[in-house]
């Protein structure tokens, strides 16, 4: 999207005391492109096909691809207004300001219409004009390089016989180029601050990348395999983060005494999701000392969940009961 800049100066110019040509001036500012002209390009009148007679030099200037009927419709003007007034805007001003051009601001040529003191304005910043000069001349270098390399010529947008060149950079792109730079340089080269007394900071996500899990040697393949499978199934599957505790709490138990493979399987059988010292069952068959709560199934849950919905129903119902009742007047004729 092309940035335009609108000088204050206008409003002392003799384009502001002109309302039809100051609106599709403006108008026309809005939708113009930077284009360089590499040839110079003959004007064309308004109305007609024919030459003018004035002739736009080689440069920098505004350039809108649009009809005269078109930038008077976005200008919402008069049809024949709209074109009086760019006739106005590529005629000669006597009484204006500056002698460029003479007068001159908006001229028809061949694919659409230039406006001559765009990038005079464009390109009026005293504290961004050093960055976008320094910004032109690495994209020049660039370009250079790039041709060298690829021995290919620019590529151009032609109109007719004459050739324009899309512009590479607009100096409000140079100029947040340029502070995008300035702020990188001066985070480069300021100071580190002291590390602070208080809490430790947190160390950002991605810096370290997480330490992959590794099964030991010690412990049978196996019965690990066994226990992931009966933890999938359980609908809880095994991290690495939670691979690594496990293991730290098998070693546990193997230096405790417990056969490592013989934890894992008790732990498989019984569906337990953590691991836990060697139990023996007791006489009726249940487990002696601290077992680990039995583990609800999905299919348990259901009709949990279906028995106590229509226990609910059915309280639900026995008061509008017990309210019909007492608003009939039932309980007091008892």
């Amino acid at each position: 999207m092309a940035f335009v800049k609108l000088d204050t100066g206008i409003l002392d110019s003799t384009l502001w005391v002109q309302r039809d040509p100051r609106e599709l001036f403006i108008t026309a500012l809005l939708m113009a492109m930077p284009h360089e002209l590499r040839e110079e390009m003959h004007a064309i009148q308004v109305r007609t096909l024919e030459r003018s007679g004035f002739v736009v030099p080689p440069g920098w200037y505004g350039f809108v691809a649009a009809s005269g009927p078109g930038i008077v419709r976005r200008a919402g003007l008069d049809p024949d207004a709209g074109l009086d007034a760019l006739e106005a805007l590529a005629s000669p001003d006597p009484e204006s300001r500056s002698e460029a051009w003479d007068g001159r601001r908006l001229v028809r040529v061949d694919g659409g219409f230039i406006v001559l003191n765009f990038m005079k304005y464009r390109d009026k910043d005293d504290t961004a004009a050093e960055r976008a000069r320094r910004y032109r001349e690495r994209k020049a270098k660039q370009r250079e390089e790039a041709q060298a390399l690829n021995n290919q010529k620019p590529s151009r947008v032609t109109h007719g016989s004459e050739r324009v060149t899309s512009r590479n950079a607009s100096p409000a792109e140079a100029e947040a180029e340029a502070e995008a730079e300035a702020e990188a340089e001066a985070k480069n080269t300021k100071t580190p601050l002291p590390p602070s007394r208080g809490k430790p900071q947190r160390k950002r996500s991605g810096q370290d990348s997480p330490e992959k899990f590794t099964l030991p040697t010690w412990v049978d393949a196996d019965a690990w395999r066994g226990y992931e499978e009966m933890r999938v199934k359980l609908k809880k599957p095994l991290t690495d983060r939670a691979r690594m505790l496990a293991v730290r709490e098998l070693e546990k138990l193997r230096d405790a005494g417990h056969d490592a493979a013989a934890v894992l399987d008790q732990s498989t059988q019984n569906g337990w999701q953590g691991l836990f010292e060697i139990k023996s069952k007791s006489a009726g068959g249940s487990w002696a000392g601290r077992s680990e709560p039995k583990v609800q199934t999905e299919e348990e849950f259901v009709a949990a969940a279906a028995k106590h919905r229509q226990d609910r129903i059915a309280a639900e119902r026995r008061d509008r009961e017990a309210r019909g009742m007492i608003e009939s007047g039932g309980f007091l004729d008892a």
